[in-house]
């Protein structure tokens, strides 16, 4: 059961990643792509599929299989940098253990989690969102780098390993004979009432874009607070590709393109400028002006509407021969050159480019407000018109006749 996990099958290439750059001092940007595997790629909020369910094993060992392929995808990583700076010394390591106690603890926070049925409730997939977003956002925490006074690291180990043997016991004990895959309760004796109408004409539109998906914006914000935005930008394609699969229906409703573009980008421009603003009142630099900040606030949004044009291409329909993995490289190659840039750079490397940049513009603000207002304006324009040509009838299908 572990081998056909998606989890297991992608321990080699993260334990590689890390041991590869273990011995770096910013090796902490890469925990995101620990925690967020270990909660979406892996579908850590599912206890099982049908077919699992109808396997002649128990519910344990079905339950014990996916927890260490989880933890295995966690802390096998982990290990492979700790391993490396054996030899060559790395200052975050310590940091990086901590995150990983912490993400564990949430993880089998996860696990035990509605046990009983396979079907997932909202309230859990509002506690998982959070806990993914407390999970990633506890590097910074954690590290005093960052300013704050983190709590000792022997406490913070000796703390999460008590929790997570109490969270593994409890949950060894609590896992039924097997997995439910009906509701527990009957709902045909239930009376049915019809909800009114909601006078608010967009409700369903807002209902459907602005739902738990939002913590992602919001764990945006977090890391872009704390100098960390390359990091953040991983959240872009998770997002878009959650936004997409809720509001796939809306594109068989008569609503402009454009608009539906705006309103379903309008969280995450939310959280890039609010991480941006906090920014600079969380960590100030003296060399952070005015225009700096302005400057670096236009450079997020510029490189969130480059992303979020790599995020439509597998969707685009002027791509409709091009095979679709292909039409993901530019996605995960944009994605991953932000988010390893940090380790080769200390974490205020874009304030410093921002300043350089604000002092090579032209002194006249309104020269500066058309210099930084052609590239956002550019780069949004070519994200809304490809999204206007969406086609959701090739994404990912196999041509059966192989052509």
């Amino acid at each position: 059961m572990m081998k056909r996990d998606y989890a297991w099958k992608c321990v080699p290439w993260t334990a590689a990643l890390f041991a590869a750059l273990g011995h770096r001092d910013a090796m902490l940007v890469l925990f995101p792509m620990l925690a967020v595997p270990t909660w979406l790629a892996t579908q850590m909020f599912l206890r099982c599929t049908v077919y699992e369910a109808a396997l002649p094993v128990r519910g344990r060992e079905l339950w014990l299989s996916r927890v260490l392929s989880r933890l295995a995808l966690l802390w096998i990583p982990v290990m492979a940098a700790a391993a490396v700076t054996l030899v060559i010394p790395g200052k975050d390591l310590l940091t990086l253990l901590e995150a990983a106690s912490v993400w564990t603890v949430a993880l089998l926070v996860l696990t035990r989690l509605q046990l009983q049925e396979s079907p997932v409730m909202r309230l859990e997939w509002i506690v998982s969102a959070g806990l993914l977003v407390l999970g990633v956002n506890a590097v910074p925490l954690l590290s005093p780098k960052y300013g704050f006074h983190a709590p000792p690291a022997g406490m913070v180990l000796t703390v999460c390993g008590i929790a997570s043997v109490a969270l593994f016991a409890w949950g060894w004990a609590a896992v039924p004979g097997v997995f439910q895959v009906a509701p527990a309760k009957r709902e045909g004796t239930a009376k049915h009432v019809e909800a009114g109408p909601s006078r608010f004409k967009w409700a369903p539109v807002f209902s459907t874009i602005y739902g738990w998906n939002c913590v992602m914006p919001l764990a945006m914000a977090f890391l872009m607070t704390f100098g960390q935005t390359g990091t953040a930008f991983i959240y872009v394609p998770i997002y878009f590709a959650m936004t997409g699969t809720l509001g796939r229906w809306l594109t068989a409703v008569p609503l402009a393109p454009n608009r539906l573009f705006r309103l379903t980008i309008a969280p995450m421009l939310a959280g890039v400028v609010l991480g941006g603003v906090i920014h600079t009142f969380v960590k100030p630099q003296h060399y952070m002006t005015r225009r700096a900040v302005i400057v670096e606030i236009a450079g997020d949004l510029t490189t969130f509407f480059i992303l979020a044009f790599f995020c439509e291409f597998p969707g685009w329909n002027r791509l409709g021969r091009t095979p679709n993995w292909i039409r993901l490289v530019p996605m995960i190659a944009g994605v991953g050159i932000l988010a390893v840039l940090p380790i080769f750079t200390d974490p205020w490397a874009f304030d410093r480019a921002a300043r350089y940049l604000a002092d090579l513009l032209p002194e006249d603000w309104r020269l500066f407000g058309l210099a930084l207002a052609m590239p956002v304006a550019g780069t949004y324009w070519i994200a809304e018109r490809t999204f206007a040509e969406f086609e959701y009838t090739n994404l990912f299908v196999k041509s059966r006749t192989g052509g």
